[in-house]
């Protein structure tokens, strides 16, 4: 059986810019599952996507990125998760977030709201996966309590764990067999730094460890739910064709069955003001990358093998 690689484009809704430019990957066939920001996202740029998808017949899959973190909520109400702007209840910055100050019934009820609407307009049995802005389900276990009760009942697979990198001396992508796929850079950590509230940096910090992040991950699929063997993103500046070619090497290596790896990413066709940690510039040098030749040469050269396919999530995890 081929191993499975998902390239999955994260924050559909967030922009104009990011929503042409998930569209014009998915049509090209580089990206494999979009996970939509529920409260953000219209239902016309929705529709449009899933009907690009349908029509064309594409090897694409729709997933729900849940989020309290970033923008409008979908319920307008004030909580322990929101704070009035101009008579519109708006999510609190990661940045603000008091960990301890959050109810989990505010969370529970956001969440559903947002799952309801995803479902509403594509149907539930084609939710792809789901997955969550900043993957703060695996930083909230309230979060993750939530988003594995819509996951079990309905057989949606999740996004796994990210296997943190603390170790700064290891730089670039080293041919390391058996290793995971293209190590995250500690950027991601340095976000951390800027939370103002110290329990949540705490939070954070103890939960990215590797052996809390596998903990996790074995819980997870203890109670059936499908996970891609890994996940592994953010570029930080350093997306490049390379490691793309690096992180297909592993894979060739590994001699695991049913192998299936996620890359997530965050697309853009054009640098603007955005109210999120990573930048437009960050976003338009993935997209760059992503659609660039030598990549799509490479997604080419790879399904000829027959040794790795592109594949969404449920065709990954389920089919």
């Amino acid at each position: 059986m081929a191993k499975k690689l998902i390239i999955t484009a994260d924050d559909y809704g967030l922009s104009k810019a990011t929503n042409s430019a998930v569209l014009n990957a998915v049509q090209k066939g580089l990206v494999t599952s979009v996970h939509v920001l529920p409260n953000m996202v219209s239902e016309e740029d929705l529709k449009k996507l899933f009907s690009t998808i349908q029509e064309n017949e594409l090897n694409c899959g729709i997933g729900v990125h849940f989020n309290h973190s970033d923008g409008p909520s979908i319920l307008q109400r004030d909580n322990t998760l929101t704070s009035s702007d101009n008579g519109k209840y708006c999510f609190n910055s990661i940045y603000e977030m008091r960990h301890t100050r959050i109810n989990s019934y505010d969370v529970a009820l956001e969440l559903r709201a947002q799952f309801e609407k995803i479902a509403d307009i594509i149907g539930t049995e084609n939710i792809d996966a789901f997955s969550s802005h900043y993957n703060i389900h695996y930083l909230d276990r309230n979060h993750l309590k939530i988003m594995k009760s819509f996951a079990i009942p309905y057989q949606i697979p999740m996004r796994t764990t990210s296997l943190w990198r603390h170790e700064k001396k290891r730089k670039g992508y080293k041919k390391y067999p058996g290793e995971t796929p293209m190590p995250i850079a500690c950027n991601g950590l340095r976000l951390f730094t800027k939370l103002k509230s110290e329990s949540t940096q705490d939070l954070m910090f103890t939960l990215a460890k590797r052996k809390q992040m596998r903990a996790i991950k074995e819980k997870m699929r203890r109670k059936g739910i499908k996970l891609p063997s890994v996940t592994t993103g953010h570029w930080f500046g350093q997306p490049s064709a390379y490691a793309l070619n690096w992180l297909i090497l592993q894979m060739e290596r590994i001699h695991k069955r049913n192998l299936s790896v996620e890359v997530f990413t965050h697309l853009t066709d054009k640098t603007e003001s955005l109210q999120t940690t990573y930048s437009s510039e960050e976003r338009l040098k993935e997209y760059n990358v992503l659609t660039s030749e030598e990549v799509q040469k490479t997604f080419t050269k790879m399904s000829k093998t027959g040794n790795i396919e592109l594949s969404s999530y449920r065709s990954a995890l389920i089919h």
